[in-house]
């Protein structure tokens, strides 16, 4: 027998139940953040209105910076945007 899921189906929908049960399953395991912005690139979730501290403030940088040392040695490598 073949069990038919029930509820809303579409990509969105699907791929928010997708990050909620990564949330729940691998919560100690620190891959909360990575998660938001991997799905924030993807357009399922708008991760400036699902963190309380980027809350307002839209354009803020995701990505950590470069370490200047990283940039002094080697000169093909640029900062993260945001950091200049």
């Amino acid at each position: 027998m073949v069990r038919v899921p029930s509820g809303t189906q579409d990509k969105v929908s699907v791929e928010k139940e997708i990050l909620n049960e990564r949330w729940k399953e691998l919560f100690l395991e620190l891959k909360r953040y990575p998660d938001l912005v991997r799905f924030h690139y993807g357009g399922t979730i708008d991760i400036y209105d699902q963190v309380p501290n980027l809350n307002g403030k839209d354009g803020y940088p995701l990505y950590f910076p470069v370490e200047q040392s990283v940039l002094d040695n080697n000169n093909l490598i640029e900062q993260t945007e945001g950091y200049q």
